[in-house]
């Protein structure tokens, strides 16, 4: 190979180089913007179910099934983050999958369709005004300054968690 020759290939393997890394650098971009509106979601699901537990308290519970249908639509967001997020660390998974099945466990979810009336105990209505204290302490109720950190809704999260594990 002549100068000339080995001047194009070292051109050609540099540029390669640099194409290469900036598809990875665009596939990573990419996934951080899915986990952003991802979590995004999550807060927003979180703070309108506070926000229908707040309304249903204070009308005498006479349509449950809003917040029923809210408390699906928080496991449904959680459930989608375990399963589509690929920057969550393995211990962050497992802290969602035990929040999905907390929430799963404790409170009335509607069903599928929609069509079952929810007629909530007294005990389950303790519950729901306990976890719109627990959503409004840990930072996911209404009137409350959301967080725009990955990071923060992640601890916010941890928190929910935590203290849902206590009911």
């Amino acid at each position: 190979m002549d100068k000339r020759q080995r001047s194009i290939m070292r051109f050609s393997i540099g540029l390669n180089i640099l194409l290469v890394a900036l598809v990875v650098w665009g596939h990573l971009k990419v996934n951080f913007i899915e986990d952003e509106i991802l979590f995004t979601k999550i807060q927003y699901t979180f703070v309108k179910l506070e926000g229908v537990i707040e309304k249903q308290s204070n009308h005498g519970w006479t349509e449950p099934n809003r917040v029923a249908d809210q408390l699906n639509a928080a496991r449904s967001g959680v459930w989608v983050a375990i399963l589509k997020s690929g920057t969550l660390s393995h211990d962050d998974k497992l802290m969602f999958q035990r929040l999905y099945s907390t929430l799963g466990n404790v409170f009335p979810a509607s069903d599928e369709e929609g069509d079952r009336d929810i007629v909530l105990t007294e005990q389950e209505k303790q519950n729901f005004e306990k976890l719109r204290e627990i959503l409004h302490d840990v930072g996911l109720g209404s009137n409350v300054q959301l967080s725009d950190s990955r990071n923060s809704m992640l601890k916010q999260v941890a928190e929910l968690e935590r203290k849902l594990g206590s009911l």
